[in-house]
C-alpha cells in the first residue's frame, strides 16, 4: 500500500486497494494504473546527472545544494520501463517516490477547561521569568497559518507556500493554526487565548494542503526553507511510519545547522514513534493527560524523550478558537518552551537545548525515562530556572546506579575525573546489535583523549571492552538486561572528557534464514505454532512452503507488532496460475486469506511493502505468519444413518468416519460368537464437539450410552456380553469434516495383556516393559495413543532405572504436594537431574508431555549432552535450544522423525511413543 506522512491531529485513511498482480513479476502490478498525474520520483545524484534519463523525464524541482532533483517520466513514457532505468542508472545513489503528506488528528470530543494544559507544563510560573522571545524564528512546517487570526497576526513574519510559489502561506485546513496558537497567540491583549510566547517571530510554511496532505520534498522543501531562511526552531505536528533516507537527510541538514526540530509521536497507540520524531536529532513529545496518565492514542517507544499536555484550547479558522487532542498539540509546547530557554540561554545548542528540557521533565512514572512518558511532563519553569547540567544522568556511578540507556537516540554526559565512571543499562525488544557511535569536538579533544577512555558491555555471558574510537556494535538479547559502562582507562593523565553518543539498534535475522529465495522456501509442513519473522536486511523476502497432502482449506493469518511494517504475502499456487497478491491493508495492519485448496505445494512470500522499483527497507519489529490447514475428509461408510444402513465391522480393526452435517448419524454393527469381553475405542475427536456412543443389542435395546464431554477420545470396556450382533451408534451435536475419527471394537483374548495393543506398531515392546513391571494400563487397557503426562513419563523413566532412596525433604515444585501420587518419582528424578521446572517455580505434573521434551528427559537419563553438526530433522532450525541433544540422539538411534523428515518438537507425545523410548533407554 502506499505509504503516509500523518500528522498527529486527524487520523486520515486512505485505501489504496484491488492491487493487480502481474505474471512477469511475483512482486509487481499494474503500477502504472495506481499512479496520478502529479506522481514524482526523489533522485539523488552520486556527481554528475544521467542525462539519458533526463530525456525521458519531466523535472519537477532541483535542490541543487543536497545534489537531488524531482523527477517525472514523460506522459509518453511507460513506467516500469522508466523506473527500471533509474534501477540501472550508476548516476543515482538512491531513488525514492516522492510519498503524500497527510494530516492526522483526533477528534474534537473531549473538553476541558480553556488552557488548563498552561498550569501543567509550569507556563504561568515560567511567565515571571520569561514570557517572549523575539530574536529568534520559530517557523511551524503544516497546512499554513490563518493570516488574518488576530490573535496571531502580530507574530507574524514572512513565510512560504512550498505548494504554490505565487501564494500566500494562508492555512485552509485549520492544523497549522491550531499549532500556531499553542506556541504563539498574543499575549496580554485581552482578546482571546494566551501562547506560551507572548511576542515572538511565527514563520509560516505551508508544506500540506487543504486536506492535510503534501509530499515527502515539499516537508522537506519546507525544513530546508526554515534553515536558510534564519528559523531556530522547526516544529512538526506530522509523522511517517517508515523511515525514509531523504527527510532523515534534511533533518540532519537542520541540526548542523544549529536548528532544533521538535515532532510530534504519533496518535496509533503504538510502540512506534513515528519519524521524524524517531530520529535520535528530533525531540520526540509524546501526549499526557491532566491527571498525568498516558493517553491510549499516544505513541511510545524507545526514542521518546518528553509528553507534554494531549488536551488544548488554541486558535482555529476564520478568527475562531477550538478544543484539539493529540501529540500534535503537544510537539508546539515543548517548541515554545526551547525559545523561551533560548531567550535566556542564547549560547546554548540544539543539543545542549533537548538536554536541559529532559532534565528538568516532571517525572511521570518512573525516575528517569521510560519508554512511555520519557524523561517526563515537561516543566518550562523548571527548564527556566535550573541550571543545565552537563551530565544529567548522574549519579550513575556504579551498576546499580546505571540509568536507562536510550536506543536510536542521542545521549550525552562527562567523565569529570578518573575515578568517574558512567553506567547505563539497556533493554531490548528484540534480539539484534546495537551500534554506538561517539562524537566529540576535536577543537578541545583530541583522539589521544578519546582513546584513554574504554566502553565495557556487561550482559549474562560476556563481558566485552571496547575504544570509543573504533566501531561498537553490541549483541543484544530480547528482554535480556545489559550494561554499559564508560571509563578511564588505568594511568591516564586527563581528567575530564565531555561526550556525545548515538545508538542506533538493527534487528537479527530470523530462525528461518537464509530463506530468502523460493528454493530455500522454509517447510511449514506440519507446523502449528506461528512463525515470528524479522525483515533485517534491504530487500528482505522470506519465503515459505507448505504441502497440502489432500483437498482442505487454507487460512493464513499475517500480522505485525509495529505500524512501521506494510505487511504483502504473496501466494503461488501449485495450478501455475499467476501468484496472488494480498495486500489489504495499511501499515501495521493484518492480512488475512482463506480459501479451499487442491493437493499440491503451496508457495508464500512474506515482505515488506515497496513502491516498484523501490526497496523495502530493514524494519525494527516482527512478523506473524500463522497458516492452518484443515483437510477435507469423504466418509466412505455413507450412507450409514440409520440402524437399517449400518457399517459392518470387524473386530480388532480400525475404521474412519467423520460427520459432514449437522443431524449426521453413524450407525456400525459387529458380532461375537461366545460371552466375550469388549473394547470400544472411539478416537480422534475434536474438543470443541459434543460426540455420544451408544451400545445397542440385537433388539435395539441400550447397552450403554456416554458422552466425550470436552475429551478427545472415548474408551470402554464391556465385560461379558453374550454372542450377539450389536450396534454402535454416534451421534455429534455439530458436524466436523476436517478431522476423521477412528472407531476400534476389539475383543479381548486370553492371552492379551492390554486389549488395547494386540495390533499396535508398538505391542512387543509395550509387553516388555510390562513383564519388567515399568508400565501399567487401566482397566485392562494400556491407552497407546492417549498423550502421555510429565508424572506418567517420569514415572516410568524413575522405575526403568531403578531409582530408589528416600529423595529431598521438600518439594523443589510449589504445585507438587506430597499428596501427589507421583511425589515420590518426581523427587527422585529431580535429585537425579533428569528433569527441571518452569521458570515460575512448578513442574505441572498433569501437563502432557511434549516430543522435544520427552527426547530431553531420556538424554539427561543416558548422560547424553548433545553432539555439534547439521540437524537432521527439517523443522529443526541451527540456533534451536535442543538442537544438539535431537542430534546425538538420532545417531545414537534412540529417536526417529516422520517420514517428511520432521520432528516436530512440539506436538505431543502419546504413551506408546515414550514406552518406546524407554525400550531404547534400557538398550544402552
Amino acid at each position: 500500500m502506499r505509504k503516509y506522512i500523518t500528522i498527529t491531529f486527524i487520523i486520515v485513511s486512505f485505501l489504496f486497494t484491488l492491487l493487480v498482480v502481474q505474471t512477469i513479476n511475483i512482486q509487481s502490478y499494474i503500477y502504472a494504473q495506481s499512479l496520478d498525474k502529479d506522481q514524482s520520483w526523489i533522485i539523488k545524484w552520486i556527481d554528475e546527472k544521467d542525462e539519458q534519463l533526463l530525456l525521458k523525464s519531466e523535472v519537477i524541482a532541483d535542490y541543487t545544494d543536497f545534489n537531488i532533483s524531482v523527477l517525472r517520466p514523460h506522459d509518453n513514457e511507460n513506467i516500469h520501463i522508466w523506473l527500471s532505468s533509474l534501477n540501472r542508472s550508476s548516476y543515482i545513489e538512491y531513488y525514492q517516490e516522492n510519498h503524500i503528506v497527510q494530516v492526522s488528528s483526533l477528534p474534537n470530543d473531549e473538553f476541558v477547561s480553556q488552557q488548563s494544559y498552561l498550569s501543567n507544563i509550569g507556563a504561568i510560573e515560567a511567565w515571571d521569568i520569561a514570557n517572549e522571545n523575539t530574536s529568534i524564528k520559530i517557523a511551524i512546517v503544516d497546512t499554513g497559518i490563518d493570516l488574518q487570526h488576530p490573535d496571531l497576526i502580530d507574530n507574524l513574519v514572512d513565510g512560504v507556500n512550498i505548494l504554490d510559489g505565487s501564494a500566500l502561506p494562508q492555512d485552509d485546513h485549520g492544523h497549522g493554526t491550531n499549532v500556531a496558537g499553542i506556541v504563539a497567540a498574543s499575549g496580554n491583549n485581552v482578546i482571546g487565548i494566551s501562547g506560551i510566547l507572548w511576542n515572538t517571530q511565527i514563520m509560516p510554511i505551508k508544506a500540506l494542503d487543504e486536506q492535510g496532505e503534501g509530499n515527502e520534498t515539499d516537508l522537506g522543501e519546507g525544513i530546508q526553507y526554515a534553515v536558510e531562511n534564519g528559523a531556530k526552531i522547526v516544529v512538526l505536528s506530522l509523522g511517517l511510519h517508515s523511515a525514509s533516507p531523504y527527510l532523515q537527510e534534511i533533518v540532519q541538514y537542520a541540526e548542523d545547522n544549529g536548528v532544533l526540530i521538535v515532532a510530534a509521536s504519533g496518535n496509533d497507540g503504538l510502540q512506534s514513534i513515528q519519524y521524524p520524531a524517531a530520529y535520535p536529532t528530533v525531540l520526540a513529545v509524546g501526549g499526557l493527560l491532566n491527571d498525568k496518565t498516558i493517553p491510549e492514542k499516544s505513541n511510545f517507544g524507545q526514542e521518546i524523550d518528553v509528553v507534554a499536555s494531549w488536551k488544548v484550547y488554541t486558535t482555529g479558522l476564520d478568527g475562531s478558537y477550538t478544543y484539539n487532542v493529540g501529540t500534535s498539540m503537544a510537539a508546539p509546547q515543548v517548541a515554545a518552551a526551547a525559545a523561551l530557554i533560548w531567550s535566556q540561554n542564547p549560547e546554548l545548542e540544539p543539543s545542549q537545548i533537548r538536554n536541559l528540557i529532559r532534565q528538568t521533565a516532571e517525572d511521570v512514572h518512573d525516575t528517569g525515562w521510560d519508554e512511555h512518558s520519557g524523561y517526563g511532563l515537561l516543566r518550562i519553569d523548571s527548564a527556566l530556572i535550573e541550571p543545565a547540567i552537563e551530565d544529567i544522568y548522574e549519579d550513575n556511578n556504579s551498576k546499580d546506579e546505571a540509568k536507562p540507556l536510550q536506543m536510536d537516540a542521542m545521549m550525552s554526559g562527562v567523565l569529570t575525573d578518573e575515578n568517574d565512571e558512567d553506567w547505563f543499562y539497556l533493554k531490548s525488544l528484540y534480539d539484534g546489535s546495537l551500534k554506538i557511535e561517539f562524537e566529540f569536538d576535536s577543537t578541545s579533544i583530541s583522539e589521544d583523549d578519546m582513546k584513554d577512555v574504554e566502553l565495557v558491555y556487561h550482559n549474562n555471558e560476556e563481558t566485552l571492552v571496547y575504544n570509543l574510537l573504533e566501531d561498537i556494535n553490541l549483541s543484544v538479547k530480547k528482554d535480556q538486561i545489559g550494561y554499559i559502562q564508560l571509563r578511564y582507562k588505568d594511568q591516564t593523565d586527563f581528567n575530564y572528557l565531555p561526550y556525545e553518543f548515538i545508538t542506533q539498534f538493527f534487528i537479527e535475522a530470523d530462525l528461518f534464514e537464509d530463506n530468502d529465495s523460493q528454493d530455500k522456501a522454509y517447510d511449514l509442513t506440519g507446523t502449528k505454532e506461528k512463525i515470528l519473522g524479522t525483515f533485517h536486511q534491504v530487500n528482505d523476502k522470506d519465503w515459505y512452503v507448505f504441502e497440502v497432502v489432500q483437498e482442505g482449506n487454507l487460512t493464513i493469518e499475517l500480522s505485525t507488532d509495529t505500524n512501521r511494517m506494510d505487511l504483502q504475502l504473496i501466494l503461488q499456487k501449485p495450478d501455475g496460475t499467476d501468484p496472488l497478491s494480498i495486500d489489504r491493508g495499511n501499515t501495521g495492519e493484518t492480512e488475512y486469506y482463506h480459501s479451499s485448496v487442491l493437493p499440491g505445494k503451496y508457495y508464500l512470500q512474506v515482505q515488506n511493502y515497496a513502491e516498484d522499483g523501490m526497496d523495502s527497507l530493514p524494519v525494527i519489529g516482527n512478523y506473524h505468519l500463522q497458516v492452518t490447514y484443515l483437510p477435507t475428509f469423504v466418509d466412505t461408510n455413507e450412507p450409514n444413518d440409520k440402524a437399517y444402513q449400518t457399517t459392518k465391522i470387524n473386530l480388532n480393526t480400525e475404521h474412519n468416519g467423520v460427520f459432514d452435517h449437522g443431524t449426521d448419524e453413524d450407525w456400525f454393527s459387529f458380532r461375537i460368537n461366545e460371552t466375550s469381553d469388549i473394547n470400544i475405542d472411539l478416537d480422534q475427536l475434536p474438543q470443541n464437539r459434543n460426540v455420544t456412543l451408544s451400545v445397542l443389542n440385537s433388539m435395539q435395546n441400550l447397552v450403554f450410552l456416554t458422552t466425550n464431554e470436552g475429551k478427545t477420545s472415548i474408551n470402554k470396556q464391556l465385560e461379558g456380553l453374550a454372542a450377539g450382533t450389536y450396534y454402535v451408534k454416534l451421534v455429534s451435536d455439530q458436524a466436523f469434516e476436517h478431522q476423521m475419527y477412528s472407531l476400534q471394537v476389539t475383543e479381548k483374548s486370553i492371552d492379551t495383556i492390554f486389549s488395547d495393543i494386540e495390533t499396535h506398531w508398538a505391542k512387543e515392546e509395550i509387553k516388555e516393559l510390562w513383564d519388567l513391571g515399568i508400565v501399567n494400563g487401566v482397566d485392562g487397557r494400556f491407552l497407546p495413543n492417549e498423550n502421555i503426562t510429565r508424572a506418567e513419563a517420569i514415572t516410568m523413566v524413575v522405575r526403568a532405572m531403578e531409582l530408589d532412596g528416600v529423595g529431598p525433604t521438600s518439594s523443589p515444585f510449589k504445585d507438587l504436594s506430597n499428596q501427589y501420587w507421583a511425589y515420590k518419582p518426581i523427587l527422585l528424578a529431580s535429585e537425579a537431574g533428569l528433569i527441571n521446572g518452569y521458570t515460575d517455580g512448578t513442574f505441572a505434573p498433569n501437563n502432557n508431555l511434549s516430543r522435544v521434551e520427552a527426547a530431553k528427559i531420556i538424554a539427561n537419563a543416558l548422560g547424553k549432552e548433545g553432539v555439534e553438526g547439521d540437524t537432521p530433522f527439517n523443522d529443526i532450525p541451527e540456533g534451536y535450544w535442543a538442537a544438539e541433544i535431537l542430534t546425538q540422539l538420532k545417531l545414537d538411534g534412540i529417536i526417529n522423525g516422520y517420514n517428511d523428515g520432521t520432528f516436530r518438537p512440539d506436538n505431543q507425545t502419546s504413551r506408546a511413543e515414550f514406552a518406546t523410548l524407554i525400550y531404547n533407554l534400557l538398550l544402552e
